[in-house]
């Protein structure tokens, strides 16, 4: 089974992906580093803020929920 990070991190790869955006765009968005959301779709970002989860949710026009649903 994998861990929430894991999943979090490829949910998020999924929808920027299928959105057409790119990590350093994405990162730009919102206030991070293209190296941060590298990071956090490899499921190795532990810092990670429910504020900047939301921020990833709106700018990929998902709900929030999307990004935690295996």
């Amino acid at each position: 089974m994998k861990n929430n990070l894991a999943i979090i991190g490829e949910n998020i790869k999924k929808h920027r992906l299928n959105s057409k955006i790119t990590q350093h765009e994405l990162a730009k968005r919102i206030g991070v580093t293209h190296f941060w959301v590298c990071k956090l779709e490899r499921g190795k970002q532990h810092n990670t803020t429910i504020n900047l989860l939301i921020a990833i949710s709106n700018e990929l026009n998902v709900n929030l929920s999307d990004l935690f649903t295996e």
